[in-house]
């Protein structure tokens, strides 16, 4: 039997983390369902938005990470609440995972520069921009252009809930890159330990 190689366990390992993302993005979307359903306090039609944590992180690891998490929220959008719930999700979305992958991309350049960009930051253009493109689905669904005048409130609540999922980002996203950085390395010296033995081999 052979031996499984580095290369091997670090991809294993990266499917079962986004396995392990991909659930907890079912388990915190049902969650907010529950919320949003009972809580007094949230703006009409609007949700924590609790999923978007594991969305950053798939993305952090890969962009297309994300706009699977993406892919994976409107599918259950679609499973528990129907097609007009599938649609406000994927409109929302859409513009807020691609602000999220284009502001990871520049985060990640920009550490290289000593260039800080926060978590918090990221989150809230997702949350904002996820919000704005729900706001103009509802418009276009119902026909109401007035649903512009109640963007501001919803403008305010991504502010709150985007600082939210962007604090607890802090507190995560750091444990979970050291563990890609390990497959990274893992997989980097596997490659090094095979061009070495063709080396050898050839000679």
């Amino acid at each position: 039997m052979r031996t499984p190689s580095h290369t091997d366990l670090a991809l294993s390992r990266r499917v079962a983390l986004f396995g392990i993302l991909g659930a907890l993005t079912l388990v915190l979307g049902l969650l907010d369902n529950l919320i949003s359903a009972e809580a007094a306090f949230l703006p009409m039609g609007t949700r924590l938005g609790l999923s978007n944590i594991c969305l950053v992180l798939a993305a952090q690891i890969t962009p297309a990470g994300g706009f699977c998490i993406l892919a994976l929220k409107v599918a259950f959008a679609f499973v528990t609440r129907g097609a007009s719930a599938a649609a406000m999700s994927f409109c929302g979305g859409l513009p807020a995972t691609a602000v999220t992958v284009l502001l990871l991309l520049l985060k990640k350049r920009n550490a290289r520069a000593d260039v800080s960009l926060s978590y918090i930051g990221v989150a809230v253009s997702g949350a904002v921009c996820h919000n704005i493109g729900q706001l103009a689905c509802a418009c276009v669904m119902t026909g109401t252009a007035a649903l512009v005048n109640y963007g501001k409130y919803l403008i305010i609540f991504a502010l709150v809930s985007g600082t939210v999922t962007g604090v607890v980002l802090n507190l995560l996203a750091p444990a979970v890159m050291r563990v890609v950085n390990t497959k990274k390395h893992m997989i980097s010296e596997d490659r090094v330990k095979n061009t070495a033995e063709r080396n050898d081999t050839g000679a």
